[in-house]
Formats: C-alpha cells, sequence, structure tokens
C-alpha cells in the first residue's frame, strides 16, 4: 500500500480534538507526519516480512510528541544537554504582533530561521522594528 497524504490527513482528522486551535493546525500536522511515517514502516514490515501491520496515530499523543523536548528528564542531568531558552528570549522578533488583519505569531526557533526573517522584512532585531514591520 502505497502512502497517500489526503488519506493519511483524513484518518489523522479522525478523534484528533485540538488542544489549541490554531490557524495552521500544528496537531492535525504532527498527526498526519507521524502516520506518514508509520504507514512507510508498515509499507517495509510488509515488503520483508509478508503482512503489514495495522497504523493508529493517536491525535492527543501527536499533539503531545510536538513539546516531548520540554518533558524529557535525565538520570543523571550533568548528562543533560543545555537548557533551552524560549524565543522571546532568543530574539525580539518571536513572539505575537498585531498585523493587518488579525495577529500573527513569529516563530524563529532557529538562528537561521532568525536571520531569514529580519531579512524578510527588512529590519534590525528590534521589537519595535518588527512590530512595524508586521503591523505594515
Amino acid at each position: 500500500m502505497a502512502f497517500d497524504l489526503e488519506d493519511a490527513v483524513a484518518a489523522s482528522r479522525e478523534g484528533l480534538i485540538p488542544s489549541l486551535t490554531t490557524r495552521f493546525q500544528a496537531g492535525l500536522a504532527a498527526c498526519a507526519a507521524l502516520r506518514a511515517g508509520a504507514e512507510t514502516a508498515a509499507d517495509i514490515v510488509a515488503a520483508r516480512a509478508g503482512h503489514r501491520p495495522a497504523v493508529t496515530v493517536g491525535g492527543r499523543q501527536a499533539e503531545a510528541s510536538l513539546l516531548s523536548f520540554a518533558l524529557q528528564r535525565f538520570e543523571d542531568p550533568t548528562r543533560a544537554p543545555a537548557a533551552r531558552l524560549a524565543p522571546e528570549q532568543r530574539t525580539a522578533a518571536a513572539g505575537f504582533y498585531p498585523a493587518r488583519d488579525g495577529i500573527v505569531y513569529l516563530h524563529s526557533g532557529f538562528p537561521h530561521n532568525t536571520r531569514g526573517l529580519l531579512e524578510l522584512l527588512g529590519v534590525p532585531d528590534d521589537r519595535d522594528a518588527v512590530a512595524a514591520a508586521v503591523a505594515g
């Protein structure tokens, strides 16, 4: 069975009650992406073992996976990665901003995203400058 994105999205919608409703449906996107990976793995099992396992992806679990990195605990804290700062602490470009047609959240999760965002807006990493550009 070949993977079909539309089928995965439709199947992912079943039982998915979003915890946070957003325009871009992050929970649904996570569910569809995880299902795509699971469907591909099931295809590999079918090719190698002759039987295809059933695939299910829970919507709530898929949503939780988006923040699972924040819930990790290490038995030996000295082996844990450095604490991750919230986007708003890394750059003035991150956060909620009023726009002409509503509110937008700028997510600059990685340094290259921040550079690209600031270049796109044509402003320095300054909250007032970013706010003016987004409002325009």
